[in-house]
């Protein structure tokens, strides 16, 4: 009975650990912010939270006649871009230019230490990608492969997976900017899959019962011979 509990407690542990790791999860679908949710216009800044975690996204064109742009949500199956100047009513002006293109950027900023896990851009709007476009995520060039992050549309493009550096994914600190730039396409950010990066403290003290456990788990064998 003794083992069956210390196999339990162990299993519980490390699936906390585990959960830990991946805390604050989530899949943000700019495509659905524009066509539902928030509706199409512009920010500046776009703020979201994240399970605690705050995502704060820019807008930028370094060819622009002053030094306000806005992030920009564009609806009918577009999603996130970049605009220049806005109306009013928040909409951009022109209309044609609320994606990502020549001399733009979009700029993410977190509150505290993420993972990118994936993301996903696309070019519904102007005919789709071809052979040899790029888009430069973190100063880094990457070539658009065919991807879908909602497992319906074959017109979301995954940039992450076999071309990310590493792991697959992106680690971000906290406070520091994390550019997404046109290279020689245009485009429109589809979705981020992010999660938090947990405390160094707390994935330490769950180390740290792991090895109670298993500390415990001797020491029962040992006074039971």
């Amino acid at each position: 009975m003794m083992k069956m509990i210390d196999l339990k407690r162990m299993l519980a542990a490390t699936a906390l650990l585990f959960g830990v790791s991946h805390a604050n999860a989530a899949l943000i679908d700019f495509i659905e912010m524009a066509d539902n949710t928030h509706g199409e216009q512009g920010y500046d800044p776009l703020s979201i939270n994240i399970g605690g975690v705050t995502m704060t996204i820019t807008g930028h064109a370094t060819n622009d006649d002053d030094n306000q742009q806005f992030a920009y949500l564009d609806a009918g199956n577009a999603g996130l871009g970049s605009c220049k100047d806005i109306t009013g009513s928040a909409q951009c002006d022109p209309g044609s230019d609320d994606n990502v293109t020549t001399d733009e950027f979009v700029r993410f900023i977190f509150s505290e230490d993420v993972i990118i896990d994936n993301l996903w851009t696309n070019n519904n709007h102007d005919g789709g990608y071809s052979d040899g476009d790029l888009i430069n995520i973190a100063g880094t060039d990457y070539s658009a492969i065919k991807g879908d992050h909602s497992g319906g549309s074959d017109l979301r493009i995954d940039l992450a997976g076999a071309y990310a550096t590493g792991a697959g994914n992106w680690f971000v600190a906290a406070n520091t900017a994390f550019d997404i730039t046109y290279t020689n396409i245009e485009f429109y950010i589809s979705a981020i899959d992010v999660h938090a990066v947990p405390e160094p403290t707390t994935t330490a003290l769950l180390v740290f019962g792991l090895g109670i456990t298993a500390f415990g788990r001797k020491g029962r064998r040992l006074s039971l011979n």
